[in-house]
């Protein structure tokens, strides 16, 4: 046992979980410690997680070192933070009303790390903190819709605590019926409130109902490799940057059931961040929301497609400046097919200019360009289609198909458009061996209104 203060606790872990078996409780507590006793007592209860149990005490002044905490003088609260490497639960302690501050991140791994999280459970997280679960470590949090599992800060402002980070490969990973708010403190690994992967790990999560809330970046992103088996009936709303993020390769996932995106930031946006399309693949319309593609690294990266990429009717793509999409190898292609009450959209940001789609190397006769709109495309081909062979660019064009070596390119349009501002004087430019097959009615940059297409060097 052990005083801080005037205030008396004590209290035995259960290695097994994070409850407390707690003794007689005085909460008056002097200024001396307005920290909520995080420096008293711990035990580790057979793993390096600290347990213990404080006041929520503070003052004008005083309160946590990573800010005020805005409870009730004097109520009681108990504090945790750690590592997690074998089975531990925790659950709602009626001794600790206002929930469990976490001082320190939590991180749970190893095969025997399990991590199992009660309904009705509240866990608010200090500045700098966050819940990691790593390597065959496994999260389960599941409440119920009358107890939602609520993850949220000391500090009731977006960014006040870092985030859920799952690079996990377990199976049994789940969030259901929680709060995740008030996370996405600067950093630049990771800009979830809930991260799912690390680029290395083919990690696993499961989410249902789920209100990702009032972040400061999305809230919810998806790295590379990851698998997201249950997307459903999740609200994502009001972050601060947009609704969520992914790399081109897990773009799929966001397809779900009875999943809201709402009053996010960046026009409701959804991100794109630059990468590759390394598998078979079909990116959802997420309407009313927009992807927005994005180099996050400043090295001139785009959208670069491998396989077989295909695109929902409806769909729009929002690209930065600089960003444009390369379907680039011969296992690639690229089935862009809206309808005419529902057609694909490709643009710049707030009509910035952007690179335009470059066909090279693709034979697939199932590239197909059909009821798409294009605006702002003011672009060249990719640099390798004529670099390579020391020749300049001719121009700018909105499209380009084929290159001056390697397979012949095959592309077919179909009721498409082209506009600007910042358009392309050339809709279409067709370099090499390549096969352009034009149905439809299209409208271009061309006199009257027709395609402009270019020969570029046949």
């Amino acid at each position: 046992m052990k005083s801080i203060g005037k205030q008396f606790c004590g209290f035995v872990a259960i290695a097994a979980s994070f409850s407390l078996v707690v003794g007689a409780c005085n909460t008056e507590t002097s200024p001396e410690s307005s920290r909520d006793a995080s420096a008293g007592a711990r035990d580790s209860g057979g793993d390096d997680t600290a347990y213990q149990r404080g006041s929520a005490q503070t003052t004008a002044t005083g309160g946590s070192p990573n800010g005020t905490k805005s409870t009730v003088l004097g109520s009681l609260h108990c504090v945790i933070g750690g590592n997690i490497t074998t089975a531990k639960t925790i659950a709602p302690d009626p001794t600790c009303p206002s929930g469990y501050e976490v001082d320190s991140t939590i991180h749970v791994s190893g095969i025997d790390g399990v991590l199992t999280i009660a309904p009705g459970t509240v866990l608010k997280f200090d500045a700098g903190t966050g819940l990691s679960v790593e390597g065959t470590g496994t999260i389960k949090a599941v409440g119920t819709q009358d107890a939602p599992i609520v993850f949220t800060g000391w500090q009731k402002t977006p960014g006040s605590w870092t985030s859920i980070v799952v690079s996990s490969q377990s199976m049994k990973n789940e969030i259901a019926h929680a709060i995740v708010e008030y996370a996405g403190e600067s950093r630049s690994d990771y800009l979830g409130a809930v991260s799912l992967g690390d680029g290395v790990v083919a990690s696993v999560l499961s989410l249902s109902a789920v209100e990702m809330r009032k972040n400061g970046y999305f809230g919810l992103s998806l790295a590379p490799y990851v698998k997201l088996p249950k997307f459903e009936n999740c609200v994502v709303a009001d972050n601060v940057m947009g609704a969520m993020r992914a790399r081109p390769g897990s773009v799929h996932l966001f397809k779900g059931v009875g999943n809201r995106l709402e009053n996010n930031g960046g026009n409701n946006s959804v991100r794109i961040a630059a990468g590759s399309v390394d598998a078979d693949v079909t990116w959802p319309n997420l309407a009313p929301s927009v992807y927005r593609a994005v180099d996050e690294s400043g090295n001139g990266e785009q959208i670069s497609v491998s396989k077989h990429l295909t695109i929902e009717p409806g769909t729009v793509i929002e690209f930065a400046s600089g960003m444009g999409m390369e379907v680039q190898d011969s296992a690639a292609g690229l089935s862009a097919i809206g309808t005419a009450d529902a057609p694909i959209v490709f643009r710049g940001i707030d009509t910035n200019a952007w690179l335009g789609i470059g066909f090279a190397e693709t034979s697939w006769t199932g590239n197909a360009l059909e009821n798409v709109q294009f605006e702002n495309a003011y672009g060249a081909p990719p640099n390798y289609h004529w670099t390579s062979v020391g020749i300049s660019p001719p121009g700018k064009m909105s499209v380009a198909l084929g290159q001056l070596v390697g397979p012949a390119a095959y592309l077919r349009v179909k009721n498409v458009s082209f506009a600007g501002p910042n358009a392309a004087s050339s809709d279409i430019s067709v370099t090499g061996p390549a096969t352009l097959v034009v149905e439809g009615t299209n409208r271009g940059a061309g006199t009257g209104g027709v395609l402009s297409i270019l020969d570029v060097y046949m």
